[in-house]
C-alpha cells in the first residue's frame, strides 16, 4: 500500500512477484 500510495507501481509489483513465489496459495496475493 506504501509504494501505490507513493505512485512506485514498478516496486509495488516487485513485492507482489517475490510474495507469490514464497506463498503461491496465498489468496490475498490471488486477489492482486
Amino acid at each position: 500500500e506504501l509504494y501505490l500510495s507513493l505512485d512506485r507501481t514498478t516496486e509495488a509489483e516487485s513485492c507482489v512477484q517475490e510474495t507469490s513465489a514464497i506463498f503461491p496459495l496465498s489468496y490475498q496475493v490471488a486477489f492482486m
